[in-house]
């Protein structure tokens, strides 16, 4: 059984998702017209700046009284300007093409560098840790010899002995 608060909560709870829900559902929708609006309108932009660009008022009479649009003019403009920096600038440009050219085969063979590097670095250690198990496993032995009474010493020693008298 619930209290009446905890009724009145469980009922305005209720009817408030389904409110939210139309709420979000509206507010969406408006976002997405307003996107279709605005990508409408640069559209619409674009074709006018392109149509005013090709057929506007801004076109010239050929010799052969032809009207040609400025964008052609502009573009030989354009192709001109880009020849007189190809020719002007051309030795200067190859120049820095070829600095950035030998910058990235630098960087490329001092990271072969640093990679052959590590290589010789990780054969280095695992040589190091080798030898230092076999200066670990000649020590552990010798203390072992060393831990080994003097009376088995001279038990070992003297069936040493015998076994050499009996082979020789």
């Amino acid at each position: 059984r619930l209290s009446a608060l905890a009724q009145r909560y469980f009922a305005t709870r209720a009817c408030r998702r389904p409110w939210e829900a139309w709420r979000s559902s509206v507010l969406e929708a408006k976002r997405k017209r307003e996107g279709q609006k605005s990508a409408r309108r640069l559209l619409a932009l674009r074709k006018w700046r392109y149509r005013t660009l090709l057929s506007g008022k801004g076109s010239i009479t050929s010799r052969g009284g032809r009207r040609i649009p400025l964008t052609k003019e502009k573009l030989r403009l354009v192709f001109a300007v880009r020849l007189i920096f190809a020719t002007a600038l051309g030795p200067a440009l190859k120049r820095l093409k070829l600095v950035a050219f030998v910058k990235r085969d630098m960087e490329r063979r001092l990271r072969l560098l640093h990679l052959v590097e590590a290589r010789i670095l990780g054969t280095l250690a695992q040589t190091h840790y080798y030898q230092s198990l076999m200066r670990f496993g000649l020590a552990a032995f010798w203390i072992a010899w060393q831990l080994v009474p003097a009376e088995e010493h001279e038990q070992r020693k003297q069936k040493e002995a015998q076994q050499e008298a009996a082979a020789g």
